[in-house]
């Protein structure tokens, strides 16, 4: 579910069972967007427990790290 934060400013939270996925989108006076988006381990965790994309099997990895984002208006 996302949040209205600002009249431009919109804000979500993913709860997931060892993270956070914390998105914020805001569209400038020109409607160009910019999103950010932050992973936050929660406390208690060291890691993260997920199935693997190429063999499902659970494995443990770090917190995910955003590498790039962009967004659009349609």
């Amino acid at each position: 579910m996302w949040h209205v934060l600002g009249e431009r400013k919109l804000q979500r939270i993913v709860v997931h069972q060892q993270f956070l996925t914390l998105m914020n989108l805001e569209i400038d006076s020109a409607n160009a967007c910019q999103v950010d988006v932050k992973y936050l381990q929660q406390k208690g965790f060291t890691d993260v427990v997920i199935k693997r994309r190429d063999n499902g099997e659970m494995a443990h990895f770090t917190v995910p790290r955003l590498a790039s984002a962009e967004c659009s208006i349609e």
